[in-house]
């Protein structure tokens, strides 16, 4: 269990309460095996601190947090401008506090995770490339024998059965305090077991007893139903995986890309600062597009590893994942984001200042949804288009 810590940072958050789950059911059996028991909580615990305290700061994923988290300044400006659209004094109130904010979407977002829509129809909704649109992270008769299995287990109610159930609720925890309003599949991962063993139990309770002919041809019957619905479930997903998938899930390396860095390559000379603002994983886009001199690369000094931040900056790039990195930018700036993602128009910034933002170019990729924008941010002194600021975010 302790080496969990170290395949996905959510696991970091699941792991103990999982445990925490696990010491309160089997608490009579840990009791018994006395210093045994100690023992692996110790050792649990020294395995979990370095990756909680080591290993998440050495890999910049509490700047990740920070930024990517509902606790982050562009989260929590996106959630209060949702609650005040809304026609409710509830939500107008929850808007006016942090923590409020905050509790709305880990509770959303949590709800979300073990909806009927992330499980089975809809899945990932927060990258094309973590699985195909229009399929949930279980297939139409595993989800169904989950539901199965959730009643026997409610039925039988034994201690396995409550971990069971206890895996299923913690599972969304460290999922959930991640972007509002998207499901992440890989923030999932720790549910697929779970997911499975309780489909897996809703197979074994309703076998037939032993010498009943009858039950038995029904059981038979059961289980080709089952099959035959995988199979045309599984034979439809590969269809898609293997034929539309496949450029949907390269959306980014698209041809709009290559044209939007080429623009901004040739562009540099003309702007104080060139940023890209859509996908915090977007250095792997410039270096695929923009690929550096070797000189210019830049290794973690006690790693190795690849430092993307400096390496951005010595070919000239900021990798701006918030507003408030946008606002930091030396202007006039060229940003690189989603087609549509600002608004042209005169905003207020988080200073108090006035940005003027202008579309420069838009690239597309014919056969595909999406496309690439360049946007032109200038303050008072280089400004692009008129009009009054705006008081909301842009």
């Amino acid at each position: 269990m302790g080496l969990t810590f170290y395949a996905y940072p959510v696991a970091l958050l699941f792991t103990p309460l999982f445990l925490i789950g696990f010491a309160a059911l089997f608490r009579g059996e840990l009791l018994k095996a006395g210093g045994w028991a100690a023992a692996a909580a110790v050792l649990i615990a020294a395995l979990w601190l370095p990756g909680a305290l080591g290993s998440f700061k050495a890999t910049k994923m509490d700047i990740y947090f920070r930024t990517q988290s509902i606790t982050g300044q562009a989260a929590q400006e996106k959630i209060r401008a949702h609650l005040q659209a809304k026609d409710s004094s509830a939500a107008r109130a929850i808007s006016g506090s942090r923590a409020a904010r905050t509790a709305y979407a880990f509770a959303t977002n949590y709800a979300g995770y073990l909806s009927p829509a992330f499980l089975l129809t809809k899945g990932d909704t927060h990258s094309e490339t973590h699985g195909p649109r229009g399929y949930g992270v279980m297939h139409l008769a595993s989800f169904a024998l989950l539901l199965a299995g959730v009643i026997f287990m409610a039925v039988e109610r034994r201690r396995e059965h409550l971990l069971l159930a206890w895996w299923l609720l913690a599972f969304p925890a460290g999922a959930s305090l991640m972007t509002w309003g998207e499901q992440h599949a890989i923030r999932a991962i720790p549910a697929l077991p779970a997911l499975q063993l309780i489909a897996a139990y809703a197979l074994l309770y309703s076998r037939p007893a032993p010498g009943n002919p009858h039950a038995a041809r029904a059981a038979i019957y059961k289980l080709a139903l089952v099959l035959t619905i995988l199979f045309v479930n599984t034979a439809g997903f590969f269809h898609f995986y293997f034929t539309e998938y496949r450029t949907e899930s390269a959306a980014s390396f698209h041809r709009a890309s290559e044209q939007a860095f080429a623009f901004m390559k040739e562009h540099k000379g003309d702007y104080a600062s060139c940023a890209t603002g859509w996908n915090p994983y977007a250095y792997a886009f410039i270096l695929f597009h923009d690929p550096p001199p070797a000189e210019r690369i830049a290794r973690d000094p006690r790693t190795g590893a690849l430092d993307s931040a400096r390496t951005l900056r010595a070919m000239g790039y900021t990798l701006c994942p918030d507003r408030a990195c946008l606002e930091s930018l030396p202007l006039p700036a060229l940003v690189m984001a989603p087609a549509g993602a600002f608004a042209p128009g005169a905003y207020r910034d988080l200073q108090g200042r006035t940005l003027y933002v202008s579309e420069t170019q838009t690239f597309k990729t014919p056969g595909t949804r999406g496309g690439v924008t360049l946007y032109r941010i200038g303050g008072a002194a280089n400004r692009s288009p008129g009009g009054q600021p705006r008081p909301d975010s842009w």
